[in-house]
């Protein structure tokens, strides 16, 4: 009743309801390396920094949008302290994902060892939880929602707890990466608390939206067999290319 109430009032209050829905958000996507390092390989540590930091574009107008890497000369070199010079660098995937509301689809330009793939799916609803909770980011008044998934990862179960701040403010369904689904423009997502984050810094709603259309570069592809087929490579990856006991950091 008073999760009711709190959504309510903020319907009231809200005087621009409805009114941005489209535009472009600039993110920010802070990885937590470090969170990421088997406990075998805590010499990691001292090798690579604790955080990588990258920038990201969300485009959106009505029931679409398109969340892209911003361009960078080249990607930072990653060292840690006490790494007797040796650099430790990260080849950042290259992911487009357009997101068509009204039709319920998904069309995602994903690299796979040097190959492009354009992976198709269907847009699923998420089973968001709404809280109570409220806060200003950027100007906008956002809420508080959350959402736990699992997924399976060879034998193991993976779960995922995600916390999003979202406004009603810019009435569109999405958000960073592939998170959407809330009645609101997600500005803040928290995943694993701190694991990766993404945070809007920049909101401009007379952005050129001229790009804003599916990727065309790639071989098409179900989701469910681009999952099968990143299983297989990093199995084959894992047999060819490393040693025993060595493991891969997860970056995306």
């Amino acid at each position: 009743m008073k999760s009711l109430l709190t959504w309510m009032a903020f319907l009231l209050v809200s005087p621009a309801f409805g009114q941005g829905n489209q535009g472009l958000i600039t993110f920010e996507q802070k990885i937590n390396l470090h969170r990421r390092i088997p406990a075998e390989n805590e010499d990691l540590k001292s090798r690579m920094p604790e955080f990588q930091t990258t920038l990201h574009e969300l485009l959106f107008k009505e029931n679409e949008s398109l969340f892209r890497p911003l361009e960078e000369e080249e990607d930072a070199p990653m060292s840690g302290p006490g790494n007797g010079g040796m650099i430790m660098r990260f080849r950042r995937p290259e992911t487009i994902i357009y997101r068509n509301h009204d039709a319920e689809y998904q069309l995602a330009q994903r690299s796979l060892f040097e190959k492009k793939y354009l992976v198709e799916d269907t847009l699923r609803i998420a089973p968001w939880k709404l809280g109570m909770e409220s806060k200003e980011i950027l100007g906008y008044p956002c809420l508080k929602a959350t959402l736990e998934t699992e997924t399976k990862r060879d034998t193991q179960w993976i779960r995922t707890r995600v916390t999003a701040w979202f406004t009603q403010d810019i009435f569109s369904p999405f958000g960073p990466d592939t998170y959407g689904g809330l009645p609101g423009m997600i500005l803040l997502l928290d995943i694993n608390e701190g694991e990766t984050v993404y945070s809007a810094t920049r909101i401009d709603p007379s952005a050129d939206l001229g790009d804003l259309k599916a990727p065309v570069k790639g071989e098409k592809i179900s989701g469910t067999q681009f999952k099968a087929l990143m299983e297989e490579r990093m199995k084959e990856f894992q047999r060819n290319g490393r040693g025993p006991g060595q493991r891969m950091i997860r970056m995306n």
